[in-house]
């Protein structure tokens, strides 16, 4: 497709006002060579993707990261004498904050940058196209499309030296070929499920309707590979032995029946045999085996093999719970099927079938060597031992390496102790096991892994260290860890060439995460960005001179910046911060660590007020929020994920208030020991954190002890729970927004890591859900639900309220949102919420 390009000077003079702002300040300097003259053209000519070592560049030489925020850092130092800060103007539609790109890829040409941004007004996003280069840009029309980029969009390059040649894309479910100048589209309406290349990349693979087909790019037509159904292979003859005293006597009485049964029988085999000799026909399928269903499943390259994961067959789903819906078109209230509880789900055993598709034998891979997978994590819960056999698995499927003989997979106990790194050999059907991985509390979620391009070199992170590291291993080989440290390696990719790992990483600080890279056969790791706040996420360009990076800082939401590779200047890509926000009395909070029991100190953000009111010596109220999702890091020096909250925080600092807001313990980003400290007992570690959160702001930063409030939403909600039930001389008042009142009532795949399941582990229920301990509430409560919210169920706040109730409580306050599901959708529901909040903070904490 060719697609036409506006210049930069008229598509802006061209476009509305809030849309020009996308790329408007600083343009000057992007045409004059800011940073990146020649990003794309100006590569090196060595066809290595390790990068060249750059020299130490002194962070205040990044003059690009100093222009870029010069313009906000203006706005702040008008911002002191602005007018004060709104709960309405807070709780807006956020597009009045920033509506950053979001979705951005490099294109597989590595000349251009597509990404999505959002309408004013609307959840319809419009697709932006850019050439960093020129920093020409538009706004793509709903009638063009753009291969190889943009949300839905799957690749598979075919690289050499380097440099992308050729790729095949999936969008829409259908296959495209893009040869290095224009696309060719090679399926439509095939419902392509994956897809992988073929024969040295003369053919194209790919799966569509429970099948696997090979298509020639040269001259050839697409035909069937092989289908796998569930089940047992039909007999030989398709003999239908009569069973049972009747039928056998039907048969030999009847010589009608006897006989149209062999007509019959004589027909089938005639139709079978020329079926089977016919070579425009599909082979019949391949079946896993009696009482067995195909799930995951991967072709080798070359299409000899082919890999099945295959469970037991099931008759029936687990319960579901069910959720009223109030408000529909019709009036009428309706009722969707949600989730199951936790420990409902079957965690059924899998296990994986090799298929050689020339001579269609089937082998069942062997799980039975893996070490200790006899072993009984769970022996000192169980009433009665179980017997020595291998624990049952679940198995994922990884990439075949280059030559097409070993498949990568992993597997986990259902128990979530153990994970297994694993290569089979299609020639052999032999497992080698690679890495081996135990955690006494749950595996978590540190799971990459993959081939090194060009090599047998199998590359995944382990957390055996007690940190997230990034390890290789040649087939038949010794692991090699190739990062070392108190860190987190995530969102690992290796080069085209195999020559080097780029990753993510918090090296210097857990709340700064920056991109970096080492060499695949080891060395020192290089620090390749240095933006000081926090990449959110990255893509290398296909010849890895650069990287396109979305970037957040304390006050400043994503935009997309182009990090060159050799190590200079970044250069930012877009502008979409929008100048009402800028100009607004943002708090900036001080990163501390609190001391406590946690050992090291919780990491956590502080807002100060800017000054004291009247004397100042006076005690000060406080609030502390919670995060959600408990695994989950908000004290990091990126923009935070609740962008309403934050705003919120600094209204409170205009009133007076001190606000803490922890990374407690079994938050993200401080290693494992962190992230599993909740193990069988959430509310326990946590609430410790958070009450000696108080306590610090009571002795360091003048703090009145009997004025301190806490607020949180989800996991959050759970801890404000537990904080005001458990520890009610700690806080004054709470808003438990969403909660968790009873974790038996919650999801199995978050609750089951941490809790086990209720049948198996009873006491981890009682003494981590806030229901048990509401006898304990002193102190005024606000409980905040949506009555949709189909993660957490209104159910839950319903029968705290109703145990509240009988208890004889007073001092609570339920308040229940129709339109709303976990995260809020609608301002107004935003802003009656937190005017609750803040009516409650003004009420017993004052300002």
């Amino acid at each position: 497709m060719r697609v036409a390009r506006a210049r930069a000077g008229s598509y802006f003079r061209g476009m509305p006002e809030a849309r020009a702002r996308l790329f408007a300040p600083s343009l000057a300097s992007a045409f004059t060579g800011l940073v990146l003259a020649g990003l794309l053209g100006c590569q090196s000519t060595s066809t290595g993707a390790t990068p060249t070592e750059p020299e130490p560049v002194p962070r205040a030489a990044h003059s690009a990261l100093a222009a870029d925020t010069a313009d906000l850092a203006a706005s702040r130092r008008v911002a002191a004498d602005a007018a004060p800060l709104t709960l309405p103007e807070i709780f807006a539609d956020q597009e009045w904050v920033a509506r950053s790109p979001r979705g951005a890829f490099i294109g597989v040409d590595g000349r251009s940058v597509l990404f999505e941004r959002e309408r004013p007004g609307s959840d319809v996003a419009d697709r932006v196209l850019l050439d960093p280069r020129t920093m020409d840009a538009r706004v793509l029309g709903d009638d063009e499309y753009v291969p190889l980029h943009g949300a839905g969009w799957r690749r598979e390059p075919v690289r050499a030296d380097g440099a992308a040649r050729r790729a095949l894309c999936l969008h829409e479910r259908d296959l495209f070929l893009w040869d290095g100048a224009a696309v060719v589209q090679l399926t439509r309406g095939a419902g392509v499920e994956q897809f992988l290349w073929a024969d040295g990349a003369s053919a194209v693979h790919y799966r569509s309707d429970g099948a696997w087909w090979r298509l020639a790019l040269v001259g050839g037509a697409a035909f069937e590979v092989a289908r796998v159904a569930a089940g047992a292979e039909p007999d030989a003859d398709d003999a239908r032995a009569p069973e049972g005293f009747r039928a056998q006597s039907q048969e030999r009485l009847i010589e009608v029946v006897r006989e149209g049964e062999r007509r019959e029988r004589e027909q089938r085999e005639a139709t079978r045999a020329r079926r089977a000799a016919d070579p425009t026909r599909p082979a019949p399928a391949l079946h896993v085996g009696a009482g067995r269903r195909p799930g995951a499943q991967s072709l080798a390259p070359s299409g000899a093999a082919l890999a099945v994961v295959v469970e037991a067959e099931r008759s029936d789903e687990p319960p579901r719970d069910q959720m009223p819906v109030w408000l529909t078109l019709d009036g009428d209230v309706s009722v969707r099927r949600v989730r199951p509880h936790v420990g409902e789900p079957s965690r059924a055993a899998q296990a994986l079938v090799l298929f050689d598709l020339a001579t269609r034998t089937r082998t069942e891979v062997s799980f039975a060597g893996l070490t200790e997978v006899s072993v009984d994590r769970l022996a000192d819960l169980r009433e009665a031992p179980l017997p020595e056999e291998p624990r049952a698995l679940r198995v994922r499927l990884g990439e075949w390496s280059h030559d097409g003989r070993h498949l990568a997979l992993q597997c986990f106990s259902t128990d979530d102790k153990d994970r297994w790194i694993l290569v089979l050999d299609a020639h052999t059907g032999e497992l080698d096991e690679v890495h081996h991985l135990h955690d006494p509390a749950w595996i978590g979620g540190f799971n990459e892994f993959g081939w090194v391009p060009g090599r047998s070199t199998l590359w995944y992170l382990s957390e055996a260290s007690g940190w997230s590291q990034l390890e290789v291993c040649d087939v038949g080989g010794e692991p090699r860890a190739l990062t070392r440290g108190a860190f987190e390696v995530d969102d690992v990719v290796a080069t085209a060439d195999g020559r080097a790992f780029v990753f993510r990483a918090n090296v210097h600080d857990h709340g700064v995460h920056e991109v970096w890279s080492v060499p695949t056969n080891g060395g020192a790791p290089v620090q390749r960005t240095h933006f000081g706040g926090r990449v959110e996420s990255f893509e290398v360009a296909p010849d890895a001179s650069f990287l396109l990076c979305s970037v957040s800082r304390v006050l400043e939401p994503v935009e997309l910046y182009a990090q060159p590779m050799n190590g200079g200047a970044a250069q930012r890509l877009t502008h979409t911060i929008e100048p009402a926000f800028a100009a607004r009395p943002w708090a900036e909070p001080h990163f501390v660590r609190v001391p406590g029991r946690s050992g090291s100190g919780v990491p956590a953000r502080l807002y100060l007020p800017r000054a004291d009111r009247g004397d100042g010596a006076a005690l000060r109220p406080a609030v502390l929020f919670v995060h959600g999702a408990g695994y989950l890091q908000n004290a990091h020096r990126g923009f935070s994920g609740y962008s309403r909250e934050f705003m919120f925080h600094s209204f409170l600092v205009e009133q007076g208030f001190v606000v803490l807001d922890m990374d407690y313990r079994a938050s993200a980003g401080y290693g494992r020991d962190w992230r599993t400290a909740i193990h069988r007992h959430m509310g326990g570690p946590e609430l410790e954190d958070l009450v000696d959160g108080a306590r610090w702001l009571a002795e360091e930063h003048r703090v009145d002890p009997a004025r301190i409030g806490l607020y949180g939403g989800s996991y959050g909600g759970f801890l404000t729970l537990m904080a005001l039930f458990q520890e009610p001389d700690a806080f004054a008042c709470g808003a438990a927004l969403r909660p968790v009142t009873d974790w038996s009532h919650y999801n199995d795949g978050y609750t089951a890591n941490i809790l086990h399941t209720p049948e198996l582990d009873p006491q981890a229920y009682l003494r981590s859900s806030p229901i048990e301990y509401a006898e304990g509430l002193a102190d005024p409560l606000l409980v905040c639900h949506g009555l949709v919210d189909d993660n957490v169920l209104a159910k839950d706040t319903i029968r705290l309220a109703q145990r509240l109730i009988e208890l004889g409580k007073e001092d609570f306050e339920i308040m229940l949102y129709p339109a709303e599901a976990h995260a809020f959708r609608w301002p107004s529901s935003w802003l009656d919420e937190y005017r609750r909040i803040w009516a409650l903070f003004e009420e017993h904490l004052g300002g």
